[in-house]
This record gives C-alpha cells, structure tokens and sequence, in this order.
C-alpha cells in the first residue's frame, strides 16, 4: 500500500486530504459512496445498530483503504456509519481518477495484491464473529496465522477478536497456565 500512496501522492489534483477528529463521522450509513478513502494517519472504524445494539466492526489504521469496493458496485452506499477512532487524516480520490490512477501497470498490480490480502483479512474476520466462544476464538485466529500470532497491542488484538482488552487478556493467561493451551512471550501467542 505504501508504493500506491507515494504514487498517489505524486498527483497532486486528483485527490482531497481531510482531517477528522476522534469518533467524528466520516461517512453515515446510507450515504452514497463516492470516492476511494486511504488512512494516511490514525485510524477508523465502521459501526451499525443491530437489535437496538451497536456493533463496531472493520478497524482499519494507516495505509488501509475503504469503499474501494462500494465504488463500484451497484448499491454503492455505505452498509454502516463511518467513524475516526483516533484523530485521522483521510485521502479521497473520486472514482474516474482511481480508474485512470490504476492504468500504471504496477500500481494495478499493487492494488490488486493490496485487494487480495485485504479480502483474506476481510473472510477471517467473519469467521471470528461466527464463533461465539472468546476461546475458541482466539485459537482459532492464532491457527490462522500458523499456530504463531504476533500482535502489536493486546487492545489492537482485542478488537480483532470483538472482545475487550481486559477479557483478552485474562483468557490469554487462563489458557496460558491452567489449560495449558497457549505460550505467550511478550507479544506473541504459540499453540
């Protein structure tokens, strides 16, 4: 993703920069998505009500990017509320300069490797929340990623796991001395 912001960047008059402050809405729900949205700092989140319940879902920090898919789809408006989780500022590119942006064959070729691993991350996180136990959860993230997960903060992996950090942290050290499940250094978890 870096390679596409720094040609991006190169191309002053076929982009915005705004910035938001912490929980300021970016996009509301229903709202018609009209650009191509990459973090350039900070972070987001998207969140909807289901049961009369918010849901906070799809976290995406710098160098992430969204609504590259709603662009182009039929029903391009936004399925959920878009928030700043932290003071951000967002690059948006409206959808005839994404597509002349991506005649560079290796900006295309970028994008598409950014798309694919961005959709394998996307799969995984449904799983997640189809599994209801945090347990089975956890060591089911950890086998994703070859019985061997680093993470940069227990909070970031909390999210992850839609639990809160305080929850995590207490079943990972369960499973670590009682069960016997995992080992833990520092900020990597083992099966």
């Amino acid at each position: 993703m870096n390679f596409i912001i720094k040609e991006l960047l190169k191309q002053e008059k076929i982009y915005t920069i705004k910035e938001f402050d912490k929980d300021q809405i970016i996009f509301f729900e229903g709202e018609i998505c009209e650009s191509v949205s990459i973090i350039l700092s900070g972070s987001i989140y998207m969140s909807s009500y289901e049961l009369d319940k918010e849901v906070k879902y799809n976290f995406l920090t710098k160098n992430e990017m969204f609504g590259n898919n709603l662009i182009f789809s039929k029903n391009n408006t936004y399925k959920a509320s878009v928030f700043a989780h932290t003071k951000c500022k967002i690059l948006f590119i409206n959808k005839e300069n994404f597509i002349q942006f991506l005649k560079n064959s290796e900006v295309l070729q970028h994008y598409l490797s950014y798309v694919a691993t961005s959709r394998m991350k996307f799969r995984l996180e449904i799983n997640l929340l189809r599994i209801t136990s945090l347990k089975d959860r956890l060591l089911y993230y950890i086998e994703q990623n070859n019985n061997c997960l680093h993470y940069k903060t227990i909070s970031e992996l909390s999210r992850t796991l839609n639990t809160s950090r305080e929850t995590l942290s207490r079943m990972i050290t369960t499973l670590e001395k009682e069960k016997k499940l995992i080992k833990k250094d520092k900020k990597l978890c083992k099966i």
